[in-house]
């Protein structure tokens, strides 16, 4: 027990991915590069979802999520790992290397079981297709989320709380890129045979269930579309759980790589690779192959991208798109070829009153001019209907004492009133 009391340094020291300065210099420029990107798709695919309305169902709500986790556990890694690429010392201090360890920690554990959750949507979605809308309703999605974060932090605080156990005698340098868990119980001075014991157990309740819950959910999924008559059907199933197929795959295969590989000497080497891929090039795929392989996403980035290129080029001054009708209220002489006096002057004949305020909003200068509108056409389509009557009147065609009569203006009974109004 006398080795409890050996950390006495308040820093760690990293080696990084090279000690060789050309390298690691090339490596900023790559991994910035790579980092921008996802942070750019991660949080594009959350605002393009969050704003159309056609991707406000619980799989795009569960992308979300996903990519929210993409974004956070990357950042926790990625900063520090820039910084150090243009530092000779690579150090960081004990309390926040257990932060980063934490955080990074929570957030991957969260993704992990946010892959299972899409997975059972996927189950429900193609499986019972006519309970979907009350199986996953919006309170049980805000509660499976619940429970991804809920089971990341319960996994994680377990993690953090065996770290702060550990004693560091012999070295405080650290073979990896960032704190990681398996590097500090290698640099452990400590008897950590417990300590693994209880962190697998704790690792094996959520990697373990989140396995278990992808592959019945898509066992039985590829059994229904298997069994499907219609191969347009079958195709756009498969389809549909390509993209996440390909995401679980990629995640879990590094994950397993890192954290449940063989004792050998070189896998320190290896585990720095399959670090690097999980932590920084996982979270620039997912919104890659999300995006790609759907085309809801893809419509709506399109859409998106279309609707803000034909604002840039054509909405400099908005009210260049009203009606022409309500220029006159606005106070601001119109130069459309289309602008003539006689709007002018049903403006001022109707609403006197109405011109324009000092520090009056747009929004109520529009309400104003839509009212103004709305008189017009009320105006113009009382006339019109007297001109119908008269005429029918005239005609006869008023003899008859049916109740159920209707009426039907055309484009002559208009003609009358509208030009009578704008002669005036």
């Amino acid at each position: 027990m006398a080795a409890e009391n050996c950390t006495v340094f308040t820093d760690f020291i990293l080696l990084g991915l090279s000690g060789r300065q050309d390298v690691q210099r090339g490596l900023f420029v790559l991994f910035l590069l790579v980092y921008g990107i996802t942070v750019i798709a991660n949080l594009g695919m959350i605002l393009l979802i969050n704003m159309d309305p056609r991707l406000h169902t619980p799989m795009y709500y569960f992308l979300s999520n996903l990519s929210f986790c993409d974004v956070c556990y990357s950042s926790t890694v990625a900063p520090k790992m820039l910084v150090d690429f243009l530092s000779e010392l690579k150090r960081i201090p004990y309390n926040v290397c257990v932060v980063q360890m934490f955080l990074f920690g929570f957030f991957a554990a969260a993704e992990c079981v946010m892959l299972s959750v899409m997975a059972y949507d996927r189950y429900v979605a193609i499986c019972n297709p006519l309970l979907y809308t009350t199986t996953m309703s919006r309170s049980v999605c805000i509660q499976l989320v619940a429970i991804a974060y809920i089971a990341g932090l319960m996994d994680m605080t377990i993690f953090t709380y065996c770290t702060t156990l550990l004693s560091f005698c012999n070295s405080k340098v650290i073979n990896h890129f960032f704190c990681d868990f398996p590097p500090l119980l290698a640099l452990s001075s400590s008897d950590t045979t417990i300590i693994e014991i209880a962190l697998t157990i704790s690792c094996s309740c959520v990697v373990g269930s989140s396995i278990i819950t992808v592959l019945l959910s898509y066992s039985y999924v590829i059994t229904t579309i298997l069994r499907m008559n219609s191969a347009e059907g079958r195709r756009k199933a498969f389809s549909t759980c390509a993209s996440h197929l390909t995401a679980v795959a990629i995640f879990f295969g590094t994950l397993f790589c890192v954290y449940f590989r063989p004792s050998l000497s070189n896998t320190m080497d290896m585990s720095k690779v399959a670090s690097v891929f999980y932590t920084v090039v996982i979270p620039m795929l997912n919104p890659l192959i999300y995006s790609l392989r759907n085309k809801d996403v893809k419509g709506a980035l399109r859409k998106a991208v279309g609707s803000l290129m034909s604002c840039s080029g054509s909405c400099a001054d908005p009210r260049q798109h009203w009606p022409e009708l309500l220029w006159p209220l606005a106070g601001t002489p119109s130069h459309s070829p289309h602008h003539t006096a006689s709007s002018h002057r049903f403006g001022e004949q109707d609403q006197p009153h109405m011109k324009p305020v000092v520090g009056s909003t747009p929004l109520v200068d529009f309400l104003m001019q839509l009212k103004a509108a709305q008189k017009f056409i009320s105006d113009i389509t009382n006339d019109a209907l007297q001109h119908y009557t008269v005429k029918g009147i005239a005609s006869g065609g008023f003899r008859s004492k049916s109740k159920d009569h209707k009426y039907t203006l055309t484009m002559e009974d208009l003609t009358l009133p509208s030009a009578s109004m704008a002669s005036m």
